[in-house]
């Protein structure tokens, strides 16, 4: 399943938005459990922000309009597909354990790697070739809610990527570590508030607001001589 009849539809893709992905990541694990997990899987195109700035946008979404042809071919139909950022896709597998969706990830992503993409552009056609990086974590085994669920597959996708590309990663058990911050007494009163109302500690809520401020701020990250906003773990 890709998109919906009720919005939330990437145009250049025609697969579910960030927004709709988010939404519907959400509320499926509201019925999962340890019997019936939902798993994750980020996968994003290698050195995309090089070939987007050597060629252009347009080829840029050209190449982007050709993965996600290429990643509906590979996926089985009832699981849930997204564009999740710029060159970033999001799978979502409902029953599958994190060892399952490893696997089928990776069989997914290694799909790329001897592929040739026949890109249509405005210029005319173009054969390229790209490879996949890919995060996999999985709920409730590695993580309490969706926030954390998202997070702990944006740091496999990072350990993927900075140990060589081209392949896919676990999602392992966050190690914190402790930083001093002050807060104002106002502040730590609404906190303890909304923990309270939200059954959640302050360090949990506190770290879902840092995840929004970095996604903020990286999501306006851009190129030298670009206009678009790019992520890239």
């Amino acid at each position: 399943m890709t998109n919906r009849a009720d919005g939330g539809v990437d145009e250049l893709t025609g697969l579910l938005n960030r927004a709709a992905v988010t939404e519907l990541v959400h509320a499926l694990i509201q019925d999962a459990s340890a019997d019936h997990p939902i798993s994750v899987a980020l996968l994003d195109v290698d050195r995309f922000a090089a070939f987007d700035y050597e060629h252009g946008l347009e080829v840029g979404d050209a190449l982007l309009a050709a993965v996600a042809d290429e990643l509906r071919k590979a996926v089985a139909p009832e699981t849930h597909m997204a564009r999740y950022s710029r060159d970033t896709f999001l799978l979502v597998f409902s029953d599958r354990s994190a060892d399952e969706t490893f696997l089928n990830t990776e069989k997914i992503r290694a799909r790329f790697d001897d592929k040739d993409l026949q890109l249509q552009t405005p210029h005319g056609k173009l054969t390229t070739s790209v490879t996949m990086s890919g995060g996999v974590a999985s709920y409730p085994s590695l993580a309490e809610n969706d926030r954390e669920l998202l997070r702990n597959a944006h740091a496999a996708l990072f350990r993927a990527k900075t140990t060589g590309r081209a392949r896919t990663a676990f999602a392992q058990p966050e190690r914190l570590e402790p930083k001093t911050v002050h807060f104002a007494p106002g502040q730590l009163r609404r906190l303890g508030e909304l923990s309270h109302m939200a059954g959640r500690s302050d360090a949990s809520l506190l770290r879902e607001a840092l995840d929004d401020l970095l996604a903020k701020y990286y999501s306006q990250r851009t190129p030298p001589g670009r206009t678009d906003h790019a992520e890239h773990p």
